[in-house]
């Protein structure tokens, strides 16, 4: 179902080849441009959740994509620091294998179980410390690699608290049978 949120979630997805694009362009201000891509990834992001949830406009297709896009928009961002060399393969590791992690678990869960884990707090604290590393990276302020660093750390802790939900829920499921 094509609604306004799911439209917003659909532009993300053809927002990531334009950001490679620009961030790897010689235009001398190609990086400025891929951030303004980036902030305007981030501002549908927004948008999405709040048209969605004030107007009651949630889908299914919408609970999926949504994530798979922010998922895939930020690992988007941090190949390209690794590639340009603004980041360590070794910093961007630990978030590849928790976001890819991610991505195959809500998979799995989606074909098992036919359901999704809603997105909490903590996710959206997530996704907002990500956004803020990248801003303080791309514009090569010290302590951008630190704030990542401190991202992916809470990063794992939200991956356990959805865990530990997603098995609660689960159990309940279970034990209404």
């Amino acid at each position: 179902m094509l609604n306004v949120p799911n439209a917003l979630t659909l532009l993300r997805f053809l927002l990531i080849p334009v950001y490679f694009f620009l961030y790897f362009s010689d235009y001398a201000s190609g990086k400025q441009f891929a951030f303004s891509v980036l902030l305007l990834a981030g501002f549908t992001d927004l948008a999405d959740g709040f048209i969605a949830r004030k107007y009651n406009l949630i889908t299914k297709i919408g609970s999926i994509l949504d994530p798979l896009a922010d998922k895939l928009t930020i690992l988007s961002v941090i190949v390209s620091f690794v590639i340009s060399g603004m980041i360590s393969w070794q910093l961007a590791a630990p978030f590849l294998i928790r976001d890819a992690g991610m991505i195959i678990a809500a998979a799995f869960i989606l074909h098992r179980k036919n359901k999704t884990v809603p997105a909490n707090i903590y996710g959206k604290l997530t996704t907002l410390f990500v956004y803020v590393s990248f801003i303080l990276i791309i514009f090569k302020i010290p302590v951008g690699k630190l704030f990542l660093n401190g991202a992916i750390i809470f990063s794992f802790i939200t991956s356990a608290i959805y865990f530990v939900v997603f098995k609660r829920s689960n159990h309940i499921l279970q034990t209404e049978r």
